[in-house]
């Protein structure tokens, strides 16, 4: 594993930690990397590590990364998967509070402020970010609020399907039984110390499918901190091509898997529907 910091970012006493791993890194990244650094919140509050899985960081990409001023990258010699590049981030995270996001996701101008905000709550909380679907097009950027909003403007009619199987019935999880199915990775923050003690990402959760919500499972089964949804932490999901067959095998394959691991988790979300 190889890794490089920032000089500038070596001794900052940062409120949130923004872990992005990233397998195949192009143009989606430098727009979340651009969009990073044009955050409302004082740069030095917050420090991104972005984690390669096996990739190595494009010439083209460069740019973007010195607008960060607190960044680290670090590049695993082989893929390992999401769940083992998100542990690492995880471990070297230094801010008590660490903010997950997908290398496809542009978070808004104000979505650093509010993870923030909500991590100063006297109760501690999982928080959980929104997202809506943009199509990529020719010249993409996101070094300013005119770009994003411009992004925003181009968004699909597609939905999150959390707005009506969970949110809306759930009151925005203020009723939930099981609030760990809203939890999705591609926009979250979570107490560092927490997602250490629980053990991080469970790495033989391979592929796409459930990994979220396996760790949002035993953030949960913990007891201590309230899951809550940030509406305002918006961030845009980029679309691109998916291999729809490899991605069900895959989340049924990891649905075993912790259906073996936990029991009747699934029974249990039957009945709370």
């Amino acid at each position: 594993m190889l890794s490089w910091r920032k000089p500038s970012s070596i001794r900052m006493d940062t409120a949130l930690s923004v872990v992005i791993p990233c397998a195949r890194p192009d143009f989606r990244l430098r727009c979340c990397l651009e969009a990073l650094a044009n955050q409302s919140t004082p740069a030095c509050s917050y420090e991104v590590i972005l984690v390669l899985d096996g990739a190595s960081l494009p010439i083209g990409l460069r740019e973007a990364c010195a607008r960060i001023e607190n960044l680290s990258i670090t590049r695993t010699r082989r893929s390992r998967g999401r769940s083992a590049a998100r542990n690492v981030g995880l471990k070297l995270a230094t801010a008590p509070t660490v903010v997950l996001l997908d290398a496809d996701m542009i978070p808004c101008p104000t979505l650093l402020h509010e993870y923030k905000r909500a991590s100063q709550s006297p109760k501690q909380v999982v928080c959980i970010g929104d997202r809506v679907f943009v199509e990529p097009y020719k010249g993409m950027r996101a070094t300013s609020t005119l770009d994003f909003l411009e992004m925003k403007a181009r968004c699909s009619a597609k939905v999150d399907w959390r707005l009506d199987k969970i949110y809306r019935k759930t009151r925005n999880l203020e009723s939930a039984s099981e609030p760990f199915w809203a939890f999705l990775t591609g926009n979250c923050s979570f107490p560092r110390e927490l997602g250490i003690e629980i053990g991080g990402f469970d790495e033989a959760m391979k592929g796409w499918g459930l990994e979220d919500q396996e760790f949002g499972y035993r953030l949960w089964k913990t007891g201590r901190h309230r899951f809550i949804r940030l509406p305002n932490a918006l961030a845009l999901h980029i679309e691109h091509p998916r291999d729809l067959w490899a991605e069900w095998r895959s989340h049924w394959r990891n649905r075993r898997y912790m259906l073996a691991k936990h029991g009747d988790v699934f029974e249990r979300w039957k009945k709370a529907k």
